[in-house]
């Protein structure tokens, strides 16, 4: 069969092209400036009132960031909710599922979903599983944003950051996990817990 040289010529061109913005995409831009802070959101949000975590250099060097925080919030049941979340404008890496931390630190996961929080203004779809590690029991929820958009999907947001950095744009993607001991086997109140402070939560995220 004879193959038309221009379509061997069109196709080159479109393998170099490709070639050429997967290497803008994988580029990491580490040493760019980060405009948005993650260490700036309130430490008191609604009736939540919250204090850092230290993190560790090592949990930096992993991220390849140190644009994020972790906190303890309490409401006024002293009811505590742990929020880790990592933002940046320019390294799509940095928004990895959490699970990989949990098991690589010896917690096991033993249940797995999705669900939907109800924030009184509408459903925001997380990503839920509970962890297992020294007869301790976690619910663990995450989510992901791009640019303005929510969503549980890493795929999803990470095509997004693609789009945006081969159309010159900034990355604009963050990773939100909220965190609760299971107390007494109650699941159920641990996630109507995640779901009261992820209410709180959304309206001042803007990041």
């Amino acid at each position: 069969m004879k193959i038309d040289k221009s379509f061997l010529i069109i196709t080159a061109l479109l393998v170099v092209a490709a070639g050429g913005s997967a290497a803008m995409y994988f580029r990491q831009m580490n040493d760019a400036k980060e405009e948005v802070k993650a260490s700036s959101l309130a430490m008191e949000i609604g009736e939540w009132k919250g204090e850092d975590i230290e993190l560790t250099e090592r949990t930096y060097q992993v991220l390849e960031t140190k644009n994020v925080v972790m906190r303890k919030y309490k409401n006024q049941r002293n009811e505590p909710v742990y929020l880790y979340i990592v933002v940046s404008e320019m390294n799509r890496k940095v928004a990895h599922p959490p699970e990989i931390c949990y098991t690589g630190s010896g917690a096991d996961i033993i249940e797995r979903n999705e669900a939907d929080f109800d924030l009184g203004t509408g459903k925001l779809r997380v990503n839920r599983f509970v962890s297992r590690q020294d007869g301790r029991e976690s619910l663990v929820c995450y989510w992901f944003k791009a640019d303005d958009k929510y969503t549980a999907s890493y795929v999803g947001q990470q095509a997004k950051a693609m789009f945006n950095q081969l159309s010159g744009k900034k990355a604009n993607i963050a990773m939100i996990r909220v965190s609760t001991d299971i107390i007494n086997g109650n699941k159920e109140k641990a996630n109507q817990l995640l779901q009261e402070f992820a209410a709180e939560l959304i309206p001042v995220f803007s990041f």
